[in-house]
């Protein structure tokens, strides 16, 4: 939702390079293929753009109870700038800055804005959690969608996320609610079950984040770093997004991208029929491969959540 360099979705918890945000990770930044990923993002963010409306609606009704009026917001891990040009077409009265440390990615920020007919009140700048923000301007809304479960500590980030409010100002979170899913649960293909073997594998390897080569922290982690950072929950929702069969060709490439990467990153914690069937899925000429199969659709959701200060 909004789209970061590290934003996944749930289900494709290690396709990082992340459905729609979060770029608070490190990288090998000449390593990466920043058009491809920087496509990929906003086709992400287009894709589940009606989620994202439904989100800001939602955090508009939080904010008005609260007496938040917004004029200032940073959306951190901005990636290239779908979350961020959606907040300015949403708080009219508003600068939004776009925060993430890719370039690369916040010159496509520019570029939508212009497009989207908001670059006047959309401005980027080059920064990471947890250290980069501190020169951020305070803002009234702070928006970190897919960001959190990047960084090693994520009670540090919050903390220095909480040090960018102005005075009666919000951070909201975007994270992973329910598992991703794309294919009916009686696939006619492998053993019976994939999406489930699938979630495992990938809940596992989050619960190790850490410990498993990766920087970050896992889900769990989220209601105690929050209270160690000094901030309260005052609202959370879980937002869903489902597209029908049949989908566009731009839809199932995006879908088909993100079964590659399962196969890929799941390889230790999956058997040999289930990566032979996720194989099977990627394979552009396969006709029971995702880019032919009618039976394909897109489903992901948000768990949102709204923090104060305490």
């Amino acid at each position: 939702m909004g789209t970061n360099a590290t934003d996944t979705t749930a289900g494709d918890h290690h396709g990082h390079g992340h459905d729609g945000h979060g770029h608070g990770g490190p990288h090998d930044h000449d390593e990466l293929d920043w058009d491809a990923m920087g496509d990929r993002l906003e086709l992400e963010g287009d894709l589940a753009m009606p989620m994202l409306d439904e989100a800001l609606a939602w955090l508009g009704e939080v904010c008005t109870s609260w007496g938040t009026t917004v004029r200032t917001v940073l959306d951190v891990g901005s990636g290239p700038g779908v979350g961020a040009c959606a907040l300015a077409l949403a708080y009219e009265d508003a600068q939004v800055v776009a925060v993430d440390p890719s370039p690369e990615l916040l010159a496509r920020a520019e570029r939508r804005a212009a497009r989207f007919g908001v670059d006047d009140r959309v401005t980027t700048m080059a920064a990471s959690l947890p250290d980069g923000v501190d020169e951020a301007p305070e803002a009234h809304l702070v928006w970190a969608s897919m960001v959190i479960h990047h960084v090693a500590d994520p009670a540090a980030a919050l903390d220095r996320l909480r040090h960018r409010l102005r005075p009666g100002g919000l951070i909201a979170l975007a994270e992973f609610a329910d598992p991703w899913r794309f294919l009916p649960a009686d696939l006619d293909l492998g053993r019976p079950g994939l999406a489930e073997r699938v979630d495992a594998a990938s809940a596992h390897w989050i619960a190790t984040l850490g410990s498993n080569g990766h920087e970050g922290a896992p889900p769990a982690a989220l209601p105690g770093a929050v209270a160690a950072a000094g901030l309260e929950i005052v609202a959370e929702r879980v937002v869903r997004h489902r597209i029908d069969p049949p989908l566009s060709v731009d839809a199932r490439q995006h879908v088909r991208a993100h079964v590659v990467r399962m196969a890929e990153m799941e390889t230790d914690l999956l058997d040999a029929d289930d990566r032979a069937t996720l194989e099977t899925l990627a394979d552009p000429s396969s006709p029971n491969g995702i880019l032919a199969r009618p039976d394909v659709f897109y489903e992901t959701s948000r768990r949102l959540l709204a923090l104060r200060p305490t």
